[in-house]
């Protein structure tokens, strides 16, 4: 499957950055009623403009950043959509990229966003305008002078969050371990063996180093994350998708490869994040 790469092979030049002139007052960031949390680096008045650390409001919204040579690559997953962000520190402006599918064929459109103060470092963290920022990603934000916040709406129709994002990760992705053996009747008693010693207690991990004919697993020892489609062979991947998690397969599965004994363990959050670009895709663009 075709996959959108974050770092986009672009070569913009922007002026310089701009002085920074920032007031001491402490601002409250509100995305739909909920505060969000500046870990480092508080939101800050920059002429007059609201400046925000760019990872923290994207993230916030439930978009990946990525950085590269001075620049940062935002995804979003939106209905229909990816929307791809750039943003250069000490541009004065955002490239915005949208993704689609028509007729099953990729296609993508282009446009700018004009930053009418220059993004730039503060304290070692890259402040953006939030406004410009919340009006790329389809948000209304209304400041609040009497109380210093700002409030950000968005119908949360129109943007697939963390907490989505996760669900369709936990609902479509598996891990799993599994012992290659060759591919033969003797591979497959050998099969029938291990599944016997596994249900009578054997440690699972310990037999597939003893027995594993798949080199793979040396690089790979806590599984393999895939969702449909992703394996080449349907008899493994119905096999593995038919467990539950901690279940090792009846019988040995046979493939092109060999027969294999399976046992599917559960996600880590370390798994989440290897897939979740891919996953955003798919749930934006229905892959």
């Amino acid at each position: 499957m075709r996959k959108i790469c974050l770092l986009l092979s672009l070569c913009l030049l922007f002026g310089c950055v701009s002085v920074v002139s920032a007031q001491d007052t402490q601002i409250s960031v509100f995305l739909n009623a909920q505060r969000v949390v500046f870990p480092d680096q508080e939101p800050m008045l920059i002429s007059d403009r609201t400046m925000v650390p760019l990872r923290a409001i994207f993230e916030a919204y439930g978009c990946m950043v990525e950085w590269n040579n001075g620049a940062a690559y935002t995804a979003c997953a939106m209905p229909g959509r990816v929307r791809l962000l750039q943003i250069i520190e000490g541009g004065n402006q955002i490239l915005v990229r949208d993704y689609m599918l028509e007729n099953g064929k990729e296609k993508a459109t282009q446009s700018t966003i004009v930053l009418d103060v220059p993004a730039q470092n503060v304290n070692g963290r890259i402040m953006v305008p939030l406004r410009a920022i919340s009006e790329a990603l389809d948000a209304e934000v209304v400041w609040n002078g009497i109380t210093s916040s700002v409030n950000i709406f968005y119908d949360k129709g129109n943007i697939y969050g963390l907490e989505q994002q996760n669900q369709f990760i936990a609902e479509n992705y598996i891990k799993v371990q599994h012992i290659l053996l060759e591919n033969s009747d003797a591979g497959k008693s050998k099969g029938e063996i291990i599944i016997h010693q596994v249900k009578q207690g054997t440690n699972f991990e310990a037999l597939m180093y003893e027995h594993n004919l798949d080199g793979g697993v040396a690089k790979n020892p806590e599984g393999y994350v895939f969702t449909k489609g992703e394996v080449g062979d349907q008899s493994f991947e119905d096999a593995a998708f038919a467990l539950n998690v901690g279940q090792v397969t009846d019988q040995p599965v046979k493939s092109a490869k060999g027969y294999h004994v399976i046992q599917r363990v559960a996600l880590e959050q370390e798994d989440y994040e290897a897939v979740r670009l891919q996953a955003m895709q798919k749930l934006a663009l229905g892959q």
